[in-house]
């Protein structure tokens, strides 16, 4: 399964193998998503890799990370910031891939990104006892 854009998964350690292993068993086919991890990279090394990587992919491209101020995120970032069709995702989760993967209807980038960016918040319901949490998604 494909999403919308070249999209790259950028995580520490074994997080975005795990969220691809999960994705893949929820959808029966490894999504089209490349991924690297930080392991064993120095911030320039990562830098490196991804700018390789938008290099030899098409504009728009998507980068997901894990943690908004982690490494994997600042690298990203630094990666991107003078390639304006490219965009950073921070906050990975399986249920931002599933969405990602199911966005073909939204043809326009930001619109997209709007989408993806709601259904994850929506994904997040807490329970308190058998009961939820006042104010959580319908």
């Amino acid at each position: 399964m494909n999403p919308p854009y070249p999209t790259l998964l950028v995580t520490h350690r074994g997080y975005g193998e795990g969220l691809l292993a999960a994705a893949e068993a929820i959808l029966g086919a490894r999504p089209a998503i490349d991924h690297m991890s930080n392991e064993g990279l120095s911030p320039d090394a990562l830098l490196g890799a991804i700018e390789a990587w938008l290099d030899t992919h098409a504009s728009p491209a998507i980068v997901l990370t894990d943690l908004v101020f982690g490494s994997c995120a600042q690298s990203s970032r630094i990666a991107t910031r003078n390639r304006p069709d490219t965009v950073v995702v921070s906050g990975v989760s399986l249920p931002m891939i599933l969405a990602l993967l199911r966005s073909r209807e939204h043809g326009d980038l930001r619109e997209m990104l709007r989408h993806l960016r709601q259904r994850t918040q929506e994904s997040v319901c807490v329970f308190v006892g058998s009961e939820p949490l006042e104010g959580n998604p319908s």
